[in-house]
């Protein structure tokens, strides 16, 4: 029964970063409710300045945290189901909805796309903190595309939101 399972495994260095992240944010979120609570109307500018400053890191700071991936792929649904600290209840994919997969690799790691049947892609999967990532990319059942070519707006264009037309 559990030969039908694959799980991630999370390298011991993405612990640090966990907690590194963590102590990053609270300390943003207790910056911007320090600057809520001592707004000043005379200096409004450099207030709101600070505080979009401040309101961007935290959501670079999110966006590293919902890296942060426990994935579980279920071969014979085929389901793949993430859990991560800003959705601790879990997101389900139905793999029978994608036809392909892209694997794409950069500086440090390696992100896996699911394409659907428009050609878009629309899941992905960061392996910049996982150990098994090869084993769950093969788990996912689904033929790569193969040297794909890009440019730099449509590499830019993946990268930051994650849609792209093939």
């Amino acid at each position: 029964m559990t030969d039908n399972y694959i799980e991630s495994k999370l390298k011991r260095s993405s612990i640090i970063w966990f907690l590194w992240m963590l102590l990053a944010g609270s300390g943003l979120v207790y910056m911007i409710t320090q600057l809520y609570y001592k707004y000043d109307p005379m200096n409004k500018t450099r207030t709101i300045g600070f505080g979009l400053f401040f309101g961007i890191l935290l959501l670079v700071v999110l966006k590293f945290l919902n890296e942060f991936r426990f994935i579980r792929i279920d071969r014979k649904n085929k389901v793949l189901k993430w859990y991560s600290p800003i959705v601790p209840w879990g997101r389900k994919v139905d793999l029978t909805k994608y036809i392909y997969k892209l694997k794409i690799s950069s500086a440090q790691s390696e992100s896996l796309y699911l394409i659907d049947s428009s050609m878009i892609t629309r899941v992905r999967i960061g392996g910049i903190f996982l150990k098994n990532f090869e084993e769950i990319s093969s788990a996912i059942g689904l033929k790569e595309i193969k040297n794909y070519e890009f440019n730099m707006w449509k590499y830019l264009k993946l990268i930051y939101t994650g849609r792209l037309k093939i």
